[in-house]
């Protein structure tokens, strides 16, 4: 190998490096094709949880009035860390499932309902009622879902009981008090 093809290589490495960075930096896209049912995200963490209607893997839209109890993970599907945690999420959908509350992994960034099918079959998120959220146009633009705020417990009045990173015995706490 050349001298020169060893400084071509060395540039490119730090070229991916440098743009890898980069993109970790800027904020995570909220444009979607499909139109927000609000006129602007928001900026602040809500009291209570939005109503939304999203698409399920099992057919048609699911909506939600904004009254619980829910439980709700979030899994992006361009996320470093999501697709390793899955196997965790299955224990909090077992608490769900226990408790008789309604569980919703919801996919976040997913192109279309295509897209999430593919990602539900290469993947097996956990949980029977996977939902996409195209551009996270609902989970990241008004819930403000992100890497510290994906997992969520809703009460029957719809105030969170809890919302933040992944916590399972935050979770196990909430889904018990429900």
């Amino acid at each position: 190998m050349s001298v020169g093809n060893r400084i071509r290589d060395l540039l490119v490495f730090i070229i991916v490096i440098a743009g890898a960075a980069y993109w970790r930096q800027m904020p995570a896209p909220t444009a979607s094709s499909t139109p927000s049912p609000v006129a602007s995200p928001r900026t602040t963490f809500p009291d209570t949880a939005p109503p939304f209607e999203l698409h399920s893997n099992l057919g048609p839209p699911r909506k939600f009035d904004g009254k619980g109890p829910l439980v709700v993970v979030l899994t992006a599907v361009q996320c470093g860390d999501c697709i390793p945690r899955i196997p965790r999420d299955r224990e909090i959908y077992a608490m769900a499932k226990k408790a008789n509350v309604p569980y919703y992994n919801v996919l976040v960034y997913i192109e279309d309902d295509a897209a999430g099918a593919k990602f539900v079959k290469d993947h097996q998120p956990s949980g029977d009622d996977i939902l996409n959220d195209p551009g996270g146009r609902v989970f990241v633009g008004q819930y403000l879902g992100s890497d510290n705020n994906c997992q969520m417990v809703i009460g029957r009045n719809g105030e969170f009981l809890y919302r933040g990173p992944e916590n399972k015995e935050a979770m196990q706490k909430a889904i018990a008090s429900l």
